[in-house]
C-alpha cells in the first residue's frame, strides 16, 4: 500500500497530466483546482521533487503551478501581523497540531507570531498530546493555509517575493 505522500503524488500527476490510468480521480470533491493545489502544497516537502521534475520537462507549466501553489515557504514569508491575527483564532492545541512534523522554519514562524506565554502553552500541548493524529494535523493545516491563501488572493496578505508590488 502506498503511503499518503505517494498517493498525493499520484493524484497530483494525474491531475496535472490528465492521466487517469483507470483511477477515477475527481478534484471537484476537493473544491476544484485551487483547493487541489492547496492540498498538494501542504502534503510534503518531499513531493517538491514532482514539481521540479515537471518544471524541468515543461518550464511554463512549472511556473504556473508554482504561482498557484500556496506553500509552507509562503507562510514563512507572510506578513507577521496577518499571521498573528489568524493564530489568535486557534486554540493552543490547534497551533500544536499546525506545527507538528513541519519544517523548523515554519514552526519558528508560527511560534514567533504568538506571545511567550502562549508559546509555553503550545509546547505543553505538544508534550501532552503527542503524537497527534495525522488527519487532525492535516485538517488544521489545510484550514489555516486556506485562510491565508484567500487573503493573499484578495490582496489582504503580503508575502515577500510573491506580491508584484514593492512595499516599504
Amino acid at each position: 500500500m502506498l503511503n499518503p505522500p505517494n498517493i498525493a503524488s499520484c493524484c497530483f500527476l494525474q491531475h496535472v497530466t490528465g492521466l487517469q490510468h483507470g483511477v477515477g480521480f475527481d478534484n471537484s470533491a476537493l473544491g476544484g483546482d485551487a483547493d487541489f493545489l492547496l492540498v498538494i502544497g501542504a502534503v510534503s516537502a518531499a513531493d517538491n521533487g514532482i514539481l521540479a521534475n515537471l518544471a524541468d520537462e515543461d518550464p511554463e507549466l512549472g511556473l504556473d503551478l508554482r504561482s498557484r501553489l500556496f506553500t509552507i515557504d509562503d507562510v514563512v514569508n507572510a506578513d507577521d501581523r496577518f499571521v498573528q491575527e489568524e493564530l489568535r483564532k486557534l486554540s493552543e492545541n490547534e497551533i500544536a497540531m499546525l506545527i507538528a512534523k513541519k519544517p523548523d522554519s515554519f514552526a519558528e514562524k508560527i511560534l514567533s507570531c504568538i506571545s511567550a506565554g502562549r508559546r509555553v502553552l503550545v509546547k505543553e500541548e505538544q508534550t501532552i498530546n503527542s503524537p497527534f493524529r495525522r488527519a487532525d494535523c492535516e485538517k488544521v493545516t489545510a484550514q489555516f493555509f486556506s485562510v491565508l491563501r484567500r487573503a493573499f488572493e484578495e490582496d489582504r496578505l503580503i508575502i515577500k517575493g510573491r506580491n508584484d508590488d514593492v512595499f516599504l
